[in-house]
């Protein structure tokens, strides 16, 4: 059956019907034909080609395409990217091909369509420019019932580095977001907050300790209780952002890919010598840095920003908001 697909999960190809892929107005997309042979491709392929450039890549070039399209990725993923030339050609030699997109038209959602003897398939493609957004991180302790300094996160500072890479192998591919980390500093404040922190106390005594010179601070309080997101929440005015240290609720949904039995994201938790538990963690922040960057929630199933159960990946509305913003 002829239908266009990922190379991987994290490259830029959203859910959706037909598939959407996002294509960075700076760089390459890279998608699969498949049940079509190179030989095939290039007369049975239609679009604008004001707005699109597509190339069918041969076998011997696939290394070079793949050095072009790891600049989509933070730098740890870059040689991950690369570790995929192996499977790309076997799925070349097999019945598929592969094809390179460049968009030209910023903003626009356009069609690739092909038509052969090996049957039809679409993909629309969306052309983003790079946007860089700068990150600052505060990490808050203050003072426990007894007066220590005890209240607050667990977190520290070196975490986000780490935090910065897990965001940027979602947005980066997805959106053509590059978040940039501009600061990262533990800060105590010397007041009782209670137990759980609420949206008074952080407004009244947490934001002023925000980064003004960066694009959106993200706080780590300990334990949050929010209104509309529960576990974190943001707010336009000041440009913040406050997650909760441990939000269990968001618990991943499962898919095929790989292979069944695996959570779809592939994110390396044992390589980065973290529980899988921080995954929820992630999904809250990905979710509040969303709303910062102008996205409402939306109840399609399994993307960052549904009311209902949510997975760490974007969706067409998703990409489509953000450009907006």
């Amino acid at each position: 059956m002829t239908s266009f697909s990922a190379i991987w999960k994290d490259a830029g190809v959203l859910r959706a019907t037909p598939p959407f892929l996002v294509v960075p107005w700076d760089g390459i997309g890279l998608v699969y034909l498949n049940g079509v042979h190179l030989h095939d491709v290039r007369h049975h392929l239609t679009y604008d080609r004001h707005k699109l450039d597509v190339e069918v890549v041969a076998p011997s070039t696939v290394s070079r395409h793949l050095m072009t399209f790891a600049q989509n990725f933070p730098a740890r993923a870059f040689g991950e990217v690369l570790g995929l030339v192996g499977g790309v050609r076997n799925s070349m030699q097999f019945g598929s091909a592969l094809l390179s997109i460049e968009g030209n038209a910023p903003g626009e959602t356009t069609s690739l369509a092909y038509i052969g003897k090996a049957g039809s398939a679409r993909l629309d493609v969306y052309t983003a420019e790079r946007r860089t957004v700068s990150v600052s991180f505060r990490f808050v302790s203050y003072l426990n019932e007894a007066g220590e300094m005890k209240a607050g996160t667990v977190h520290r500072p070196a975490y986000a580095q780490e935090l910065m890479a897990v965001m940027n192998r979602l947005y980066l591919p997805s959106a053509n977001i590059e978040l940039k980390l501009r600061s990262a500093t533990a800060v105590n404040v010397q007041r009782r907050l209670g137990p759980q922190l609420g949206e008074a106390n952080f407004r009244d005594h947490i934001v002023p300790l925000r980064d003004s010179g960066a694009d959106m601070t993200v706080f780590f309080v300990g334990k949050y209780k929010g209104t509309t997101d529960p576990l974190g929440e943001a707010w336009h005015d000041v440009n913040c952002i406050v997650v909760d240290d441990a939000p269990w609720q968001y618990i991943a949904p499962q898919r095929d890919w790989p292979r069944p039995g695996f959570t779809d994201d592939e994110i390396y938790y044992d390589k980065l010598n973290r529980p899988k538990s921080d995954r929820d963690l992630h999904i809250v922040l990905a979710h509040e840095i969303a709303h910062l960057l102008g996205v409402g929630h939306n109840n399609d199933e399994d993307n960052i920003m549904s009311s209902g159960r949510q997975d760490l990946s974007l969706n067409r509305r998703v990409v489509t908001s953000i450009s907006r913003g």
